[in-house]
């Protein structure tokens, strides 16, 4: 498992208590991650993401890192 720096961007609440959080590699800017919940009473999700690949999710950064050094 890699080590990491994240720094948090964003923080986004809906009108029913949902909750996104938004958090910045430090190391590598085109990899985020995007924590998610529907309410408090709900486990949070995260799912990380890669700039300049479109329309896919990774669930580990590891994952995410891989896909992103594939794609240059």
């Amino acid at each position: 498992m890699t080590e990491l720096t994240w720094k948090q961007s964003t923080e986004a609440i809906g009108p029913h208590g949902e909750l996104c959080v938004r958090h910045d590699c430090v190391e590598h800017p085109r990899l985020f991650c995007l924590s998610q919940r529907a309410s408090v009473e709900t486990d949070w999700i995260e799912r990380f993401y890669v700039y300049g690949i479109g329309a896919q999710h990774y669930h580990t950064a590891d994952e995410a890192l891989s896909a992103m050094r594939a794609n240059p």
